[in-house]
């Protein structure tokens, strides 16, 4: 791919996240401000701080790739389009309420509530995860050292994508979680006006992958090298409490080839490495409550963390 080409598509996805950002939190939908409007949750906070970053290293990307200084770039009609669609939501949800915030329909009302919201910015990640992904094909192959690393911190950032820190705040302990589904069963509200609901049961999966679990363990454990994480293959990908990882690269300038493993408790997740010193690193991840990791397993595709809750009440 072409540099002017590689530029033109990384314009796209900053246009996509550009639209992800501006339908973010209740503000998106309702343009006149009261005195009771509430800020961003975490969730929604850590993804718009995720998306602006990944924008800015965007940028940088098409810098060092000489965008701007030839011809006019082309963007993807298919990039272009996702863009729009996601605009035409935002204009469609904000369509059913009136200047004054006023209701005009009856689905109006469900923007009283956060669950709503929640779904919104579980969706718009998913969004942001692929826009990741087509950032991650962007990387391949481009001879601009600076263009690649810029489009491997872009890719980090809008990977669906929030990210926890260890609960000592241990330095470069920031994890990137490729996704987080959760799932609402019987799903109430108390009344039209209220602002929660509530679920009789609560069912996800969080997702964390393994270049992302690489990065951390590199950054906390390795003396300059880099170390990989991969499954261990000759354990079992766990299922229960557990899961059993590989760690490979080079550790205080000798191979290493370890076992090391993931376990759940409550709300926390516990990076564990008994022949490093029996290193061991918790992060915990802000779930609403009542939701707790119930599953560790590794696969394939990464490290998934069942997640289970009873009686979950969403909003405020």
């Amino acid at each position: 791919m072409d540099p002017e080409a590689r530029a033109g598509l990384a314009d796209g996805v900053v246009q996509v996240l550009s639209q992800i950002s501006k339908g973010l939190g209740p503000r998106a939908y309702t343009p006149v401000l009261t005195a009771d409007e509430r800020d961003l949750t975490t969730g929604e906070r850590n993804l718009a701080d995720g998306l602006k970053l990944a924008e800015r290293w965007l940028g940088t990307a098409q810098t060092y790739l000489g965008a701007g200084s030839g011809s006019a770039m082309v963007v993807d009609d298919r990039v272009v389009a996702a863009a729009q669609a996601l605009a035409a939501v935002r204009d469609t949800i904000g369509s059913h309420l009136g200047p004054d915030r006023r209701p005009l329909t009856a689905y109006a009302y469900l923007l009283r509530h956060q669950a709503a919201f929640d779904y919104l910015t579980h969706r718009y990640s998913e969004v942001a995860w692929a826009g990741g992904q087509l950032v991650s094909r962007l990387a391949q192959g481009v001879e601009h050292p600076g263009a690649a690393e810029a489009f491997e911190a872009a890719r980090a950032s809008s990977a669906g994508n929030f990210s926890v820190s260890t609960i000592t705040n241990a330095q470069g302990d920031h994890l990137n979680v490729r996704k987080l589904d959760l799932d609402l069963h019987d799903l109430t509200a108390s009344s039209l006006t209220g602002r929660s609901a509530s679920a009789n049961l609560v069912t996800g999966r969080l997702t964390i992958g393994y270049e992302d679990l690489s990065g951390v363990v590199s950054r906390l454990l390795a003396d300059g090298g880099a170390l990989t994480v991969a499954p261990d293959t000759g354990v079992g990908g766990g299922g229960s409490q557990e899961a059993a990882l590989r760690i490979t690269g080079t550790w205080n300038g000798r191979p290493l080839d370890t076992a090391a493993s993931v376990a759940i408790a409550a709300d926390e997740f516990e990076l564990r490495v008994p022949e490093l010193g029996g290193s061991r690193y918790t992060w915990r991840v802000p779930l609403p409550q009542n939701i707790n990791f119930t599953a560790a397993r590794s696969t394939q595709n990464g490290l998934e963390l069942e997640a289970t809750g009873h009686q979950v009440v969403l909003g405020r």
